[in-house]
């Protein structure tokens, strides 16, 4: 629940993440919000959802605070929204985030021109950050890092002129809530990421997930222009092979390292971070290519880190290159700041493929946006392609793996395995391929999304077969996480499990059943495998 106080100032405790950390503190601390003629001084705390908002009131008031929610704050480009943190801050600057719940215009992420509204955080002259607010018309809870500010500082909030929508209507901010961070490792070290004013609405940094254990970043980009797609021939096709080979149109990529062995994924590789501009302990990491790496500075992009079409996928732009300033930023760019999710709940810190549940179980929007942008940008063409629910997600527990290739882009495809869905009434669904090539050498989990040619009711798949290639051995371990991803509202998403939890399956796959005695062989950790020759089938559930 959230509660709310008017006219009074009393301290709140706020959990910034789903997933408790250890040693975190943090504070909700109270605003002066005006627009227009509108001024209230608010407090609050709790959860992050509409329904968790709750009506209060105040011992030195009568006024029923719920209609102060419901109402909301206009925010228009004529009204911007003006925070002012108070003396309970402390003497000494501290670094903050920022939590919003608003309602935006009826924008939507597919349709050029129209794609979202841009928000721009500053105190004074100094920007902030930016929040591009991607659900439209649907109440969500946009959470943004702002960095240091001192006592009193104001903070103000405004609609961006880069903004793209059809509409003028005002937002509606049912909640702001600005929360002082202390002892919280994953918000004092998280990266910022400063990207083209012209890719505002392309291949954008929109999700962060962390590890405590790696103490390492992943990012989730709406999408990858460079790299798989380009090089494997552009728009349905190129994108066809991004799919096959990593199970999704999103991107999902591994970004910065901190502590001992610090370094991020700069154009060239992982590399430590000399000539990164940091921010307090937030380093500033630049667009470099294509592929979503990243640089130090702007004068990367099309340069040091390429100019091939896979590295300078999108041309040129304002600003980056060669005539770049080298230390500062300025109008030809958008400076995010979004605040990272725990991984090592599921998985991430003992198997890194386990880091595509970053977008599932915390960001399944994050699919919707990727699936609206390739049909913006005319990649979502059957029966190369399709939207997002018409994919079926399977993930993998399995071992030594080898082959090579995908079956779409590289021509000659050797060994791994091929995995089919079998419906209810018997229909095997076409297969997909999987090999060493991507992202499945040695004890791996792995996502893979298989092309549904129309959509089908999740109850309707109710087992899978897999198929050795080749002379392929291997082993089977588990199943994982099953599920498709439906639309919900303009710009959102909603994963529909056909199984949530792992299911141990423990086959051995050899067409000699070398090492088999009696169909059965122990692997190196003791464990006693089923050997079954080349295919075998299993139920879902």
């Amino acid at each position: 629940m959230s509660s709310w106080s008017i006219l009074r100032l009393k301290k709140r405790k706020a959990v910034p993440h789903k997933v408790p950390r250890e040693g975190a503190t943090v504070r909700s601390i109270a605003f002066i919000l005006s627009a227009a003629s509108s001024v209230a001084l608010l407090t609050a705390s709790g959860g992050c959802g509409s329904d968790d908002i709750a009506p209060g009131r105040d011992a030195m008031t009568d006024t029923n605070v719920s209609s102060l929610e419901k109402k909301g704050i206009d925010l228009s480009e004529s009204a911007p929204l003006v925070f002012q943190t108070l003396g309970e801050v402390g003497a000494s600057p501290g670094e903050y985030l920022l939590d919003l719940e608003l309602t935006s215009r009826a924008t939507s992420w597919g349709e050029a021109n129209n794609e979202s509204v841009y928000l721009a955080i500053t105190a004074g002259t100094r920007l902030l950050a930016h929040v591009p607010l991607h659900q439209g018309e649907t109440k969500f809870l946009y959470r943004s890092l702002v960095g240091t500010l001192s006592a009193g500082e104001a903070v103000s909030l405004a609609i961006a002129s880069f903004s793209r929508s059809k509409g003028s209507a005002p937002l509606r901010v049912e909640r702001a809530t600005l929360v002082r961070i202390e002892g919280d490792e994953a918000l004092l070290e998280a990266p910022a990421f400063v990207w083209p004013l012209e890719k505002r609405f392309d291949d954008l940094p929109v999700a962060l997930g962390w590890s405590r254990v790696k103490k390492e970043y992943t990012v989730v980009y709406t999408h990858e222009n460079g790299g798989t797609v380009t090089l494997c021939g552009g728009g349905a096709k190129g994108l066809q092979a991004e799919i096959a080979r990593w199970g999704r149109s999103l991107d999902i990529e591994t970004i910065y390292r901190y502590g001992a062995d610090r370094g991020f994924l700069r154009c060239g590789g992982f590399t430590d971070t000399t000539d990164v501009m940091f921010d307090e302990k937030h380093p500033r990491l630049y667009y470099g290519d294509g592929h979503n790496r990243l640089f130090e500075n702007r004068k990367g992009y099309g340069v040091i880190c390429g100019s091939a079409k896979a590295e300078k996928t999108d041309g040129s732009f304002v600003g980056w290159g060669e005539t770049a300033a080298n230390a500062t930023d300025d109008d030809t760019t958008v400076l995010l700041r979004p605040v990272p999710e725990v991984m090592d709940t599921f998985g991430y810190a003992a198997y890194s493929g386990r880091r595509e549940a970053l977008a599932d179980r915390v960001f399944p929007w994050t699919y919707r946006l990727s699936s609206l942008e390739a049909e913006r940008e005319s990649s979502l063409s059957a029966p190369l392609t399709y939207p997002m629910d018409q994919y079926l997600f399977v993930d993998l527990h399995f071992r030594d793996v080898d082959g090579a290739g995908d079956g779409f882009c590289t021509q000659v495809t050797s060994g791994g395995f091929v995995i089919r869905a079998i419906l209810r009434d018997g229909t095997v669904l076409p297969g997909l391929r999987v090999t060493q090539s991507y992202g499945s050498a040695g004890d791996v989990w792995k996502r893979v999304a298989m092309a549904l040619p129309n959509k089908i009711a999740p109850a309707d798949i109710i087992s899978f077969q897999v198929e050795a290639q080749d002379t392929e051995s291997f082993t089977l371990e588990e199943l994982g996480r099953v599920f498709l991803v439906r639309p919900s509202g303009p710009n959102g998403a909603l994963v529909d499990p056909l199984r949530d939890d792992t299911k141990p399956i423990e086959l051995y796959f050899d067409a000699t059943k070398t090492g088999c005695v009696a169909d059965e062989k122990d692997d190196d950790a003791g464990k006693t495998l089923s050997c079954i020759g080349t295919s075998a089938t299993f139920t879902i559930l």
